[in-house]
C-alpha cells in the first residue's frame, strides 16, 4: 500500500521519504538507501549521492537521477551533492 510519502512510476519504481532524513529507492526490483535531508524552504530536499553504492545494478548515478526526477514531479525542489 502507498502512502502520501512515496512517489511510484508506471513501472512500479518508487521512492519513499523516510522523514526528514533518507530515502528508500525501489529501482527494477533493487532496494537503494539514499541518505537525504529536508532543508529549511517548503519541498526542498538535498540528497547525497556518495551514500549510494556505484556498483548496484542502476549505478549511483541513475539511482540519484530516478529519485531526483521523482521529487522534481511530486514538487521539490532537488539538490544533489
Amino acid at each position: 500500500m502507498l502512502s502520501a510519502d512515496t512517489i511510484e512510476e508506471l513501472s512500479g519504481s518508487t521512492v519513499h521519504i523516510l522523514g526528514r532524513t533518507g530515502l528508500r529507492v525501489t529501482l527494477h526490483g533493487d532496494t537503494y538507501t539514499i541518505d537525504s535531508e529536508m532543508l529549511a524552504l517548503p519541498m526542498s530536499i538535498v540528497l547525497y549521492r556518495s551514500s549510494v553504492a556505484p556498483d548496484g545494478p542502476a549505478g549511483s548515478a541513475g539511482v540519484c537521477q530516478f529519485a531526483v526526477d521523482a521529487l522534481t514531479w511530486a514538487g521539490f525542489a532537488v539538490e544533489t551533492i
